[in-house]
């Protein structure tokens, strides 16, 4: 009988081959291992009784073959039969055998598989309580899935990975927002409750908020008048600087970094002012510029040579050496007004947007390295903390795009926004926060493409600056002490 042969040392090829065919016959769930590569049908014993306990004892005996030194059996490791081989390891018991196959699966598979095997093969560790293979499929999974093959999978399924892997993710921080009236509201980043606040001028917009990063912390904002403000973040009732000068709307704010020793601001008057932080002086105006200036940015620290660029309603970008304020490059393309603009972690790229043509452009070396189109005009844009990848929002469809900044490819639009996106930021640990024009904040975990947390500020009314759209960054966070980029 097939248990007392199993008692035997013989580990001639012939038997194992005899054993693979009594499997194919009897055991159904094993139709895709038996095939002509793994097990060849040599020998016909499909008369032979199969039990549960006999099948054990096959793949005891299998497994033993393998885990020895040398290897007395070299198995095929290929996709499917590991996956048959775990359905028949989990039909009779064999839990040494089990556990064998779930880090075969782990170590050759789990990080090639497509997102849509991925979803099927933690849903089927689960099923079986194959507890390594599902924590590091779900992992795998959390990380890296389209939002559609996650919303595909079982809600059990998908609440679990999202209470294991999400939830995991303490969020220290703070949300701060400019829009309408005159307003400016600080909320925590984990809980969404409110923190403080800033009343102007209930007839204007604040059109820009920007936070430093490092040294001393200051806030900045713009409003419909031509005056910057530089607020104490920890007490908004501190003002600590009103910078005056531009004779026109400043739209957009911006620190130098890393401890925000100078704050850039763009103005409608045609003019970048860059002013010293602590001594609330103008150490230099920028006046290239021959339409509004609607976005400014300073190069990020890890740069050696630290640059500003700017962008203007009169289509051009133009990028400034800061230790000199010379003219570096003229970047031309668009065919309206430049309304974002940014750089990659390591500086090495630049991203503007236009308010009109709905282009997004990659530049480098003042030269254009990629055109991305949009469905209607980009209202943000930021690269996420590895630069691996390139968020972007829109004005007239509800959602948010994560473009690869190499290949082009529009790797996912995330459509859970419930009305145009208006800004959006990154965290430092990756966490991006957008506001939408009915006042929404979402939260979100780009792994999953979901949000952690949604809430509604009260008293922001953005969306009164939905008609006539114009330039501006609405959003920043701090997170452990931290800017938002």
């Amino acid at each position: 009988g097939l248990g007392s042969t199993l008692n035997t040392a013989d580990t001639d090829t012939n038997r194992l081959y005899a054993l693979g065919s009594i499997l194919k016959a009897r055991a159904p769930v094993l139709v895709d291992l038996m095939n002509t590569e793994v097990f060849p049908s040599v020998i016909d014993l499909s008369t032979s009784e199969l039990t549960a306990s006999a099948l054990k004892a096959t793949l005891d005996y299998v497994h033993g073959a393998l885990d020895t030194e040398p290897h007395r059996l070299e198995l095929v490791r290929d996709y499917s039969t590991l996956c048959s081989m775990l359905n028949a390891a989990h039909y009779c018991g064999a839990e040494s055998f089990q556990l064998w196959i779930e880090t075969a699966l782990i170590e050759d598979h789990i990080y090639n598989i497509d997102a849509n095997d991925l979803r099927n093969l933690t849903e089927d560790a689960r099923a079986k309580n194959a507890n390594v293979l599902y924590v590091a499929a779900s992992r795998e999974l959390a990380r890296r899935a389209p939002v559609d093959v996650l919303r595909s999978a079982s809600s059990d399924v998908l609440a679990e990975i999202i209470q294991s892997q999400v939830q995991k993710k303490d969020v220290q921080g703070e949300i701060i927002i400019a829009g309408a009236p005159g307003k400016i509201v600080s909320c925590d980043l984990k809980s969404g409750s409110f923190l403080q606040s800033i009343q102007g001028d209930i007839n204007s917009v604040c059109w820009s908020v920007a936070i430093s990063s490092g040294g001393a912390r200051m806030l900045a904002s713009t409003c419909d008048n031509s005056k910057v403000q530089l607020w104490n973040p920890d007490n908004f009732d501190q003002v600590v600087h009103i910078f005056e000068g531009h004779t026109d709307t400043v739209w957009t704010v911006a620190f130098s970094q890393p401890a925000g020793a100078l704050l850039a601001s763009a103005s409608q008057d045609c003019s970048v002012k860059i002013w010293n932080t602590s001594k609330g002086t103008c150490v230099k105006t920028l006046i290239d510029h021959t339409g509004g200036v609607g976005s400014v940015c300073f190069s990020p620290e890890k740069n050696l040579s630290s640059t500003l660029i700017s962008g203007s309603a009169d289509t051009t970008c133009r990028v400034y050496d800061t230790a000199n304020w010379t003219l570096l490059y003229t970047l031309s393309g668009h065919a309206g007004s430049i309304n974002c603009l940014g750089y990659s972690p390591n500086a090495a790229t630049i991203v503007s947007t236009g308010n009109t043509d709905n282009l997004m452009k990659l530049w480098s070396l003042g030269e254009c390295l990629r055109t991305f189109t949009g469905d209607s005009p980009f209202t943000c844009v930021a690269f996420t903390p590895d630069g691996a990848t390139l968020a972007s929002s829109s004005l007239s469809d509800a959602s948010i795009k994560l473009w690869c900044p190499v290949s082009g490819t529009l790797l996912q639009v995330i459509t859970e926004p419930s009305s145009a996106v208006y800004s959006i930021a990154f965290a430092d640990d990756g966490t991006l926060v957008s506001v939408a024009s009915d006042s929404s904040i979402l939260v979100w975990d780009l792994a999953l493409s979901i949000s952690r947390l949604a809430f509604k500020v009260e008293g922001l009314d953005m969306a009164g600056i939905v008609h006539g759209f114009r330039p501006g960054k609405f959003l920043a966070l701090r997170l452990n002490n931290e800017s938002s980029r």
